[in-house]
């Protein structure tokens, strides 16, 4: 069995304005914690699976700032309604919460 993983510590860098992340890949890590607004940093970021974890919290509203086709978030403990900035995104093809 794999080790807990605190989204909290996954280092800075990980989500930085001069990273250049169009896929990120998350699900069925055991991944604990609120969803993280820095997602809105990965300004090229396309697909945000965050599948099968413990994710907790509201969909950030700065996410809708990402060109997104595919969102995943479901089997996760989050909270709340999708932000209608969301539903603005042009590019969302996908969204799984």
């Amino acid at each position: 069995m794999l080790p807990v993983i605190a989204l909290s510590t996954v280092p800075p860098f990980a989500m930085s304005q001069k990273s250049n992340c169009y896929f990120s890949e998350l699900n069925s890590l055991d991944l604990h914690g609120e969803l993280p607004f820095e997602f809105a940093n990965l300004k090229y970021l396309r697909q945000l699976d965050l599948t099968r974890n413990y994710l907790n919290g509201t969909i950030p509203r700065s996410w809708a700032s990402l060109p997104l086709v595919f969102l995943s978030l479901l089997g996760n403990l989050v909270t709340g309604t999708i932000p209608k900035e969301i539903g603005n995104i042009r590019t969302l093809e996908y969204l799984y919460a």
